[in-house]
């Protein structure tokens, strides 16, 4: 009988669910507001672009110090100013409709710039919304630098929330199928993992659900941006905006990279003739694809996998490689290189501190696409 698995890693915790939970909405709900404020402020920018310019008049312009608790404080300027519309003449006091705070702005160029103006009494200028002249603002510019931090930022949240929330529910989802596949097949370690399901191989999970969220968080994002900075007629300037589209445009083509293999080779299954397999034998299956004629390329691969207090590592210790032609379906006939370990009961997962191998079939059709990973349960038969 096989010597059972150290499942000491494999136990569902009530606690990892709950620590799971909060860090999934901590993310995800940052990344939400984050983006909602930067479109909002993106809305309001392209919404101002068709205010009316008027002359105004600063009439009052104090400086304060405002506190930020333990972050220390800063000065910040507030102004009222009249401005003349349509014939009527009006007070105000939003200086930058852009701002946290709309009627305050940091001591800068801005601040040096009114207060020009109001020691010459010259009359600056205000952009007023003609449908609704009370609504007016001195500064309408955009700004791109905190837009861009606001996006990133968002991004980055909304990817880390995404890979916990999918990493979290297939680590709970293959616990529970082990579990059960334990008390199932006790003396059978070959049908514990879920793409060993009997005689057929399933490909192995990847992050491709992972990588279409986040291209499409940061399309939405980073596009909205991007677009706002062109129409501005300063993309060109904005150097940051560029990298940071060049970084979502390199993932949306890994994305369509895996898409295309998809589409060109199906979702790739082998039916093995006789199981487990066993070093020194030959692996014998019928390996089944999209219809239609392709020339395929199967790379045997052996990985040694091995916990440590940081994280999980893996390397190749051997790799063979044939090209074949295949249609929808292709009987397989592949020797299996008795030098390389095989995989033993306790050993099916990587288990604390200790060393696994993984034997791995990787199928493509063509040498820029991503390979399908074909688990195999290769036995030794040793404790």
């Amino acid at each position: 009988m096989p010597e059972k698995p150290d499942n000491s890693t494999q136990s569902l915790d009530i606690t990892d669910v709950v620590a799971a939970i909060v860090f999934v909405t901590a993310f995800l709900a940052s990344a939400s507001v984050l983006a909602f404020q930067a479109l909002d402020e993106i809305h309001d920018w392209w919404r101002a672009r068709s205010w009316v310019e008027a002359p105004c008049w600063i009439e009052h312009l104090d400086v304060e110090k405002v506190h930020h608790g333990k972050g220390g404080s800063t000065w910040d300027s507030r102004a009222v100013y009249r401005y003349v519309f349509a014939g009527k003449e009006r007070r105000n006091c939003v200086i930058d409709l852009h701002q946290k705070n709309k009627h305050r702005i940091a001591i800068g160029e801005k601040h040096r710039l009114l207060v020009t103006h109001k020691i010459s009494e010259k009359p600056f200028r205000c952009f007023v919304n003609p449908v609704s002249p009370y609504q007016v603002t001195l500064f309408r510019d955009l700004r791109t630098g905190g837009l861009l931090t606001s996006g990133g930022f968002s991004t980055v949240f909304f990817a880390l929330g995404i890979w916990l929330l999918v990493s979290r529910v297939r680590e709970f989802r293959h616990i529970r199928n082990l579990q059960r596949s334990q008390q199932a097949h006790p003396d059978q370690p070959w049908r514990w993992r879920s793409e060993w399901q009997g005689a057929v191989i399933a490909p192995s999970m990847t992050n491709t659900f992972w990588l279409s969220m986040v291209v499409f968080w940061g399309l939405v994002n980073m596009g909205a941006l991007a677009w706002a900075v062109w129409m501005n007629g300063s993309l060109s300037n904005e150097w940051l905006v560029l990298l940071a589209i060049l970084i979502i445009a390199v993932m949306t083509l890994e994305l369509i990279r895996r898409a295309a293999g998809r589409w060109q080779m199906g979702m790739p299954r082998l039916e093995l003739c006789e199981y487990p397999l066993k070093p020194g034998g030959v692996l014998k299956g019928m390996l089944k694809l999209r219809p239609g004629k392709r020339r395929i390329t199967l790379r045997l691969v052996c990985e040694e996998w091995s916990r440590s207090d940081e994280a999980i590592n893996s390397r190749r210790v051997g790799e063979t490689a044939s090209c074949i032609e295949a249609e929808g379906e292709t009987s397989l006939e592949i020797p299996l290189p008795g030098q390389w370990p095989g995989t033993t009961a306790d050993k099916v997962f990587v288990p604390s501190r200790k060393r696994a191998w993984r034997w791995v079939l990787l199928v493509s059709s063509a040498s820029w696409m991503k390979p399908v990973r074909l688990l195999l349960p290769v036995f030794d038969g040793q404790k």
